[in-house]
């Protein structure tokens, strides 16, 4: 049995880290705070789990700034969901969001 009850990472896994984070920074913050291309060069979830599952020092930083930020992070957010919206005729990707205020948010990626 892996009983780990010390480690603030038990149970959850590199892609629920990385989205987490994204949507409570963003990209562009991500970068600034850890300076790797998977978060400043065409970045997306996928490239960056990519990079990060082999590159151990890169995931150790992502990792720690996790768990510096989880109480903020689960403060801020209580749900997220991908969603696609169409507006005048036009379809777009973007995430949704409960705040824990009450209030709803949609953050879109650009159109297509």
């Amino acid at each position: 049995m892996d009983n780990q009850p010390y480690n603030p990472l038990h149970g959850i896994n590199l892609k629920t880290i990385v989205t987490e984070l994204e949507a409570h920074f963003g990209f562009e913050t991500l970068g600034k705070e850890i300076k790797v291309k998977c978060f400043t060069d065409n970045p997306s979830i996928q490239s960056s789990l990519k990079f990060l599952r082999k590159t151990p020092w890169a995931r150790e930083k992502v990792e720690q700034l996790y768990i510096k930020n989880k109480n903020k992070i689960h403060s801020y957010t209580r749900y997220h969901s991908k969603c696609s919206i169409s507006v005048g005729g036009k379809s777009a990707l973007g995430k949704a969001f409960i705040l824990s205020n009450g209030y709803s948010l949609v953050q879109m990626n650009n159109a297509a």
